[in-house]
């Protein structure tokens, strides 16, 4: 096992003006010693020349110089301490360089609150670099694997240490005991999953009980994985180590069906009287066209009670179909889906994707999440002038923020292409802010708010007694599931405000407060129901009489709105009164008045 570290910029990296400040200090000191020693000559009657000038110039860089006899000329001095000053410059440099890497392995027995990352490729240095760029004064230690040494120069000018080797062997070494957070993206999810198990037994063991809990943070691709993962509480986990698991495939599809400069799947609000039809065209199924489909079926419940639609073209549907459903065998009573199984550039998918675009009893979008990034961007163009022609938003799945994505973010050339066409998907820095701000964020905080509000509603109808998983403060919840419904009810909260021609705005807005009136919360209510039950039949749970089984996932409150008893319809009027406290109180809002449309 070996380490290293890097504190500086690379040599290349320096500012162009050290490099010219460095090149004049030297040939001025050169010129000086040149001069000098001609004119030490001449005053002393030596017989030297303009060579020997040079060469006793260079000895001067050296440190070494022959024997001289005062007075000294003013040129000669000048040069002595200047070669002196250079000489001492270029040691300090070279000690630094070469002593570095163990005075910043030492440093870490000083580090408090820092961050710990194991990540390797783009994945590592995004989150790198937009942990150093969201939190500058806290420490970055980054765990690669031995080998890594094109990741290592990478790393260098983003101010972090660098310990090479097993990263299970360096947690210790890397101070997990008194860090402030976990990453841990790597490329296998068996290894990141190895890898949080030992942060969890490794605060047990070393962490003191007066620090705030580790938050560890673990990417996990496989989705099945998951989600039996965040059911589950890893053994050992005491309070010290809060364990996440993610995928960023998963935030990517929230934030751009969530986004009203995106693909909001309620374009701008859909009425309880819109009569059409929400309709979410997605092109390729893979990861990220499934991550897509599932938040999408999450969060597509609106307040015309029309069930989200979502159509698939993939050339290899039936088994995509499948896979899905192998995973959320519930996911048809979620929304209508269909899969259509043609080759993406061919005129049988385009006369079909015509026919949804046209249809007026729909509200279509359109998501392009191919894994290639020239045929996704062929196909986009290949589609605009029909896009264009229906007002149909089109968000285009790609896999870099730079190459052929550029193109859609330059200014000229992305105005041309078109208003109603995006880009997401890609993992950068500002990705990975969004995903590192969240342990903090307002969303994190609502859904705790959430949390609190549920589990006083429960002590007052009388759960407080009773063994449920649910009843139990934010702090104390072991099951991730149960965490992350309630940020989903706060992911929802922008859809319902939508509904009622309602949006969430700044205190200092000066449209007036809305109340919301008792028809509206019932209505708001109904779409939360619908949307809990969705999110719940997703999550593994079925319908069954009698009382809630966190054991078998049963509970008996999977059916409609109007067969729920009054004290379980107060739970959903109640998360829909909470939603002006919780914007007050987490992000300084008020519910105002969506302005009418240019």
């Amino acid at each position: 096992m070996s380490s290293s570290s890097s504190h500086s910029a690379r040599h290349h990296e320096r500012p162009r003006w050290q490099w010219w400040l460095l090149g004049f200090l030297i040939l001025l000191t050169f010129v000086c010693g040149v001069v000098g020693f001609r004119i030490y000559d001449v005053d002393n009657k030596l017989p030297g020349d303009f060579l020997d000038a040079c060469y006793h110039t260079v000895q001067l860089f050296l440190v070494h110089e022959p024997t001289l006899s005062l007075p000294i000329n003013w040129f000669l001095e000048i040069a002595r301490w200047l070669a002196l000053g250079l000489f001492g410059y270029a040691a300090c440099s070279t000690g630094l360089r070469i002593f570095s890497t163990e005075l910043r392995v030492m440093a870490l027995r000083r580090f408090r609150g820092h961050t710990i990352l194991c990540g390797q490729g783009r994945t590592g240095l995004e989150l790198a670099r937009c942990t150093m760029a969201n939190q500058p004064r806290r420490p970055l230690v980054v765990l690669l694997q031995p080998g890594d040494d094109s990741l290592l120069h990478e790393f260098e000018g983003l101010r972090a240490t660098v310990l090479v080797g097993r990263p299970l062997s360096l947690l210790e070494r890397a101070g997990l005991a008194r860090a402030a957070r976990i990453i841990v993206a790597g490329e296998v999810d068996g290894d990141n999953v190895e890898l949080a198990l030992r942060a969890v037994v490794l605060s047990h063991a070393a962490r003191s009980a007066s620090l705030p809990p580790l938050n560890c943070h673990v990417q996990v691709g496989d989705v099945d994985l998951r989600d039996a993962l965040r059911r589950r509480q890893l053994p050992g986990t005491d309070g010290r180590c809060v364990v996440r698991f993610f995928d960023f495939f998963e935030h990517a599809a929230r934030d751009v069906l969530l986004n009203q400069g995106q693909l909001p799947l309620d374009h701008h609000g859909i009425s309880a009287t819109d009569p059409r039809q929400v309709h979410l065209i997605i092109i390729g199924f893979g990861g990220m066209g499934r991550a897509l489909a599932v938040k999408a079926a999450q969060l597509g419940h609106f307040a015309n009670h029309r069930p989200l639609k979502i159509s698939v073209l993939d050339a290899d549907a039936p088994a995509r179909e499948q896979s899905l459903l192998f995973r959320y065998p519930a996911f048809h009573k979620t929304c209508e889906i269909s899969f259509h199984a043609l080759p993406v550039e061919s005129a049988a998918a385009y006369a079909l994707i015509e026919a949804w675009c046209t249809d007026q009893d729909k509200i279509p979008c359109l998501a392009v999440c191919l894994d290639n990034d020239p045929l996704a961007l062929r196909l986009a163009l290949r589609l605009q002038p029909l896009f264009e022609a229906h007002q149909v938003p089109v968000t285009l799945r790609m896999t870099r923020p730079d190459g052929l994505n550029s193109l859609l973010k330059a200014p000229a050339v992305g105005a041309s292409l078109s208003y109603y066409l995006r880009s997401f998907g890609w993992l950068d820095t500002a990705a990975c802010a969004r995903f590192i701000a969240e342990e903090v964020g307002p969303r994190e905080r609502m859904a705790a708010l959430v949390q609190c509000r549920f589990v006083a509603l429960a002590k007052d109808q009388g759960r407080e007694g009773k063994i449920d998983g649910a009843v139990k403060e934010w702090d104390q919840l072991r099951d991730e599931d149960y965490k992350e419904s309630n940020r989903q009810q706060v992911d929802h909260i922008a859809i319902k405000l939508r509904a009622i021609g309602c949006e969430a705005a700044p205190r200092t807005d000066p449209r007036p407060e809305v109340q919301l009136t008792e028809a509206e919360i019932n209505l708001l209510s109904t779409m939360e129901h619908a949307r809990w039950a969705a999110e719940r039949l997703l999550a593994g749970w079925t319908y069954a009489a009698g009382k809630k089984n966190p054991e078998t996932r049963t509970n008996p409150n999977l059916v409609p709105w109007a067969e729920l008893t009054e004290p379980v319809k107060e739970y959903d009027r109640d998360a829909v009164r909470n939603i002006r406290e919780l914007l007050a109180a987490v992000d300084q809002q008020k519910i105002v008045r969506r302005q009418p449309l240019g």
